[in-house]
């Protein structure tokens, strides 16, 4: 995603806004959704130096899936490394009965907290220069059981 890629070019996150539920198609505690015009993905260049965003899409195939490729080209001035601690706070869904022909059932999953560090070392060095922490909170999904 655009989000990673600017996460381990090491650019200055401005703004991101993880989803409200875990999608275990993105690495936990590592993404971002848009949905404009109230929630934006702002990332900044803070270097001295040029930064081309490259996109690649696959289109999915019949019953696939397809896959957008998002690559940072620049020079690189940080090596940066992802560390993903265990999840914490878990929190159980609710169960809800509804009825109608809208109703779409939901097996429902549990909630939970985890937190990420970014951690920047200059390229060349093997010292740290600093670390950010992304904290995220994933609220449960309920179970809908259609009557």
């Amino acid at each position: 995603t655009l989000f990673n890629g600017a996460f381990f070019a090491g650019l200055d996150d401005v703004e991101h806004k993880p989803h409200s539920f875990y999608i275990d198609r993105y690495p936990v505690g590592r993404e971002a959704t848009v949905a404009w015009p109230t929630v934006d993905l702002k990332f900044k260049n803070d270097t001295e130096y040029g930064v081309l965003i490259q996109t690649i899409h696959q289109p999915s195939s019949i019953g696939g899936t397809g896959a957008v490729t998002v690559r940072m080209w620049g020079t690189k001035i940080w090596n940066i490394e992802s560390i993903t601690g265990a999840r914490y706070n878990y929190t159980s869904p609710d169960t809800r009965y509804l009825s109608g022909e809208d109703c779409v059932p939901n097996s429902g999953y549990g909630g939970f907290s985890i937190d990420v560090t970014r951690v920047f070392r200059k390229v060349g060095e093997s010292e740290i220069d600093h670390t950010e922490e992304l904290n995220t909170v994933y609220t449960p999904s309920d179970t809908v059981i259609c009557q």
